[in-house]
Formats: C-alpha cells, sequence, structure tokens
C-alpha cells in the first residue's frame, strides 16, 4: 500500500510542478488558486478536499442538495456540512496519470471556486449561469455512477 502513496507523490508533484510528500497522517496541504487544497492518501483512494464556504440558511442548503444530485453540478465531486456549519467539497480519485489528474483536479478547483463564490454573494443567480466546464454531461454522469464510494 505505501507504494501507491509513492506513486500518489510522484503524480502530484507533476501536477502541482512542485514536492509532494504526504505526512505521517497520509496527509498533503496546498494552496492552489488562494484556496487550500487538501490531500488525502487513504487504501489506494486519494481524497482532495477543501472549505468552500459557511452553511448559513435553507436555501444554500437546498441549493448544495441539488448539486449533489448525481453530481450535477460538482463534476463529481461532493459537498458535507460538519458540525460547525463549514462546508466541504471533496473529490475520491482513483487515476494516477498526470493528464487525467490534472483535469480532475482543474475541474475541481473550477467547481470549488463556482461555489465559493456563489455561496458568498448570491444563491439566486441561477445555476444556468454555471461555467460551462461545470455542467455535466451524460457521459460523466454514467462515469460517475460506476466510480466505488467509500
Amino acid at each position: 500500500m505505501r507504494q501507491n502513496l509513492t506513486l500518489w507523490e510522484k503524480a502530484l508533484s507533476e501536477v502541482l510542478n512542485q514536492a509532494v510528500k504526504f505526512d505521517e497522517s497520509d496527509v498533503f496541504l496546498a494552496e492552489i488558486e488562494q484556496q487550500l487544497i487538501n490531500f488525502h492518501y487513504q487504501d489506494t483512494v486519494l481524497i482532495i478536499f477543501a472549505c468552500a464556504g459557511q452553511l448559513e440558511n435553507q436555501q444554500q442548503a437546498t441549493a448544495l442538495l441539488q448539486a449533489n444530485c448525481f453530481w450535477q453540478g460538482t463534476k463529481g465531486a461532493t459537498f458535507s456540512t460538519m458540525d460547525d456549519g463549514t462546508i466541504v467539497l471533496a473529490l475520491q480519485c482513483r487515476i494516477q496519470n498526470k493528464a487525467n489528474l490534472n483535469q480532475l483536479l482543474t475541474d475541481y478547483l473550477i467547481t470549488l471556486n463556482y461555489w465559493s463564490h456563489r455561496l458568498l454573494c448570491d444563491l439566486s443567480l441561477p445555476k444556468e449561469n454555471a461555467p460551462q466546464k461545470l455542467q455535466t454531461t451524460k457521459a460523466e454522469s454514467k462515469r460517475w455512477l460506476s466510480i466505488d464510494l467509500i
């Protein structure tokens, strides 16, 4: 299993253009586009997660649940809330090659930035205003439905 950890460190180092070394808890923290992104290695899977904002009202909760529905507004990632109302966006990743990992991370950052901004500003904006890359295709939905969930 530690061999997979080394493979993830190598793949992330190539994508992030920096040395990556997971700590004793198998976590690596990186600042990307002014966002703190956590990478957690767990049983051959890489979990990418970050704080997307703070849950303040029912309208936000409804919007997040709608986005989570078959990952239609999250590009495969999932929203969760912590006990203190912190909203976390998490993505489970099994792909270790540079091109695919780079695309997953790019999509994740687009999603995180979009929702962080939307949660801070105005949830009344129609979801059609979401960036094109945030809109999920049927092929992506089928792929996500076939992923083993933890």
